[in-house]
């Protein structure tokens, strides 16, 4: 769902854009829920659901910083980008040294909140409104990322 928010963007279609961010917002929580609810976990969902939520966010964060007409701040798509690359970069490390590799409460709060930006930015720009309101918002996020990304480095290396 991801990559079809790209090109909904490009055709300045952000009220499509919010309908696909908000759906695979969705399906993903209902996904997560429904595997741990059921004790259905797997190792393919568990390698393949992170690399597909970062694919989704990227996806999601370029549009919005880079395609929407009323855009969020460019640095912001770079900073996740330098995060997640890290820690995708990181963790194969980690595991050679036994160390568990798993989500945390700063990395949840981290996307969390570029979610809730995501989403307000897909609400703004399909109503045409100044992303002005969604500045400390925007400051949240990146300030959170920048908390995982040094919490996850501690604990990993």
């Amino acid at each position: 769902m991801g990559l079809a928010l790209c090109p909904a963007a490009a055709k300045d279609r952000w009220d499509a854009a919010l309908a696909l961010l908000a759906a695979a917002a969705l399906t993903d929580f209902l996904d997560g829920f429904l595997a741990r609810r059921f004790f259905r976990p797997t190792l393919r969902g568990a390698l393949l659901d992170p690399l597909a939520d970062k694919v989704f966010t990227f996806c999601a964060l370029y549009a919005y910083c880079f395609l929407a007409p009323l855009a969020l701040e460019s640095w912001l798509f770079y900073l996740f980008l330098v995060k997640d690359g890290l820690l995708i970069l990181g963790a194969p490390f980690a595991l050679k040294r036994g160390k568990r590799v798993e989500a945390a409460l700063p990395g949840k709060l981290s996307t969390a909140l570029l979610f809730a930006l995501l989403l307000l930015a897909g609400l703004f720009n399909a109503l045409g409104r100044e992303l002005f309101p969604l500045y400390p918002l925007e400051l949240a996020a990146a300030a959170a990322a920048l908390y995982a990304l040094v919490y996850y480095a501690r604990r990993l290396l």
